[in-house]
This record gives structure tokens, C-alpha cells and sequence, in this order.
């Protein structure tokens, strides 16, 4: 979890430091990582609350049909921030969309922690 926090921070560094050396292109595509970063992090961070609050009972499951290929490029793009630090590669491959019926959210919430 301290991970994409600690990508902000390093990314909000280096905006500052872009934008001290009137560097207005590179400070621009810092703001963009830092953007989607949270962004990302954010929906992770939601992804775990509803699960705790399905673990705690306080949720009903919801399921539905949803494409599961979709949903996993969604995921694969949060493990690609992370991993791209570590050079490491997050690629998704399918024959064809797959659609499932199942609680999306709680899906979404175990492929991104696995």
C-alpha cells in the first residue's frame, strides 16, 4: 500500500523540480503520472474498503454480468505503474472478450492484490 504513495511523492518531487527549472513540459507530464497515479490508487484504496465492508457483513454481494477482459486491463494498468519502476511487464492477453457474471467489485478488488 505505502508503494503508490511513495510514487507520489517522488513524482511531486520531481514536478517541483521541473517546474524550479522552468522545465513547463516535463513538469506537465509529471502532473499526469501524479493524476493517475491517484487516481489509481484511489480505486484501490476503495476497491479494499469494499471488501473489508463485505467481510464485515455490512454489504450484500451484487452480482452481475460484466466483461472480464475489460476489468482486467483496468487492473493491469494500476500493476503497471508499480511494476514499470521494477521493469517489469503487466500484459493482458485474451482470445476474446469473456463476459462473467459476478460481483464486479469484488473481482476488481482480488485481481488487484494478486
Amino acid at each position: 500500500m505505502a508503494s503508490p504513495f511513495n510514487s507520489l511523492i517522488g513524482l511531486s518531487e520531481q514536478l517541483i523540480e521541473s517546474l524550479e527549472n522552468n522545465e513547463y513540459g516535463e513538469a506537465s507530464e509529471y502532473s499526469r503520472h501524479i493524476h493517475r497515479t491517484s487516481t489509481e490508487t484511489c480505486d484501490l484504496i476503495m476497491s479494499l474498503l469494499n471488501c473489508l465492508r463485505t467481510q464485515l457483513d455490512r454489504i450484500s454481494i451484487k452480482p452481475g454480468l460484466f466483461n472480464m477482459t475489460e476489468l482486467l486491463n483496468e487492473v493491469s494498468q494500476l500493476a503497471e505503474n508499480q511494476a514499470g519502476r521494477k521493469n517489469i511487464t503487466v500484459e493482458v492477453e485474451t482470445l476474446e472478450d469473456i463476459n462473467v457474471y459476478a460481483d464486479k467489485a469484488l473481482i476488481s478488488m482480488w485481481c488487484a492484490t494478486c
